[in-house]
């Protein structure tokens, strides 16, 4: 039986259940816990502890990709063994990226991007409009290292600023959000889902039994009142996934764009299968 989880953000097990229907009791301490207490990762612009060279960059630009989740899996999530039980998901460049200039072998951005590799893990992502993405899945030593800052920003005054709407490590800081700082780590705890009738089964199938959460009568509850968060691992998506392609399954990462206070158009939510590789906006 696959269980779906909530994923709430906080600086303490408290701050991260204030107004959601959850208490701390709830709360699902994790196997290993080496950063925030009982948490299972961070949000933020800290990524995790991979080698610098390999953290992600984005495929026109060459910007380093902007941190925005790294979570330890459940080990029914974990499906690329346990060697590998966390991931971390990066913000990248927008749909309107132009190729950078690597013309220059004196210029230090492009001596620093030559030097780059793509982590040996990496998911690369791209949507319908070329906005791109990835995915890293984590080793245990990867992880533990805990929240870790990017890359030192390489270019010389003015050059290679980014002007495509999207987002990249160098940016600066994103501000606040309902009166949070959201530049600072904040910890990332799970929730196992009650009664989500979708638990197990992968979204839009509805030939298997998935129940469509646009029906108003399929928990009883208006939108609002649902008792479940807009971040979370399996279960039901509120998304429109059934106009994403690829094939999903039962274990899938759902994110929201609000979540980490970058927006690329209309409160998008993310999804990434993390069987298949399968990805989406919607």
């Amino acid at each position: 039986m696959v269980t779906a989880y909530d994923i709430l953000f906080g600086l303490t097990p408290q701050d991260a259940v204030d107004g959601s229907p959850v208490g701390t009791a709830d709360l699902l301490p994790p196997p290993v816990a080496p950063w925030g207490e009982a948490a299972w990762g961070w949000i933020g612009d800290a990524g995790p502890g991979i080698e610098p060279r390999t953290w992600p960059r984005s495929p026109s630009t060459g910007l380093p990709m902007r941190h925005a989740v790294t979570l330890r899996l459940p080990a029914e999530y974990q499906r690329r063994g346990p060697e590998l039980p966390g991931v971390a998901y990066f913000l990248g460049e927008g749909q309107f990226a132009v190729e950078h200039d690597a013309s220059d072998p004196e210029d230090p951005f492009v001596v620093d991007l030559r030097a780059a590799r793509e982590h040996p893990q990496a998911l690369v992502l791209s949507d319908i409009i070329g906005q791109s993405f990835a995915l890293l899945w984590l080793t245990e030593e990867e992880l533990a290292a805990g929240p870790t800052a990017a890359p030192p920003d390489t270019r010389r005054p003015g050059e290679h600023v980014a002007t495509d709407e999207g987002q990249n490590a160098w940016d600066p800081p994103l501000g606040t959000r309902r009166g949070e700082d959201i530049t600072v780590t904040r910890w990332a705890y799970l929730v196992p889902r009650v009664d989500d009738p979708n638990a197990g089964l992968a979204p839009g199938r509805e030939e298997d039994g998935w129940v469509s959460p646009w029906d108003e009568d399929w928990t009883g509850l208006p939108e609002e009142e649902r008792p479940w968060a807009d971040d979370h691992l399996g279960g039901t998506s509120e998304a429109m996934v059934d106009s994403l392609e690829g094939d999903l399954t039962p274990h899938y990462l759902e994110l929201s764009t609000p979540t980490w206070g970058v927006d690329y158009g209309n409160r998008e939510t993310h999804l990434v299968d993390l069987e298949t590789g399968a990805f989406g906006i919607a």
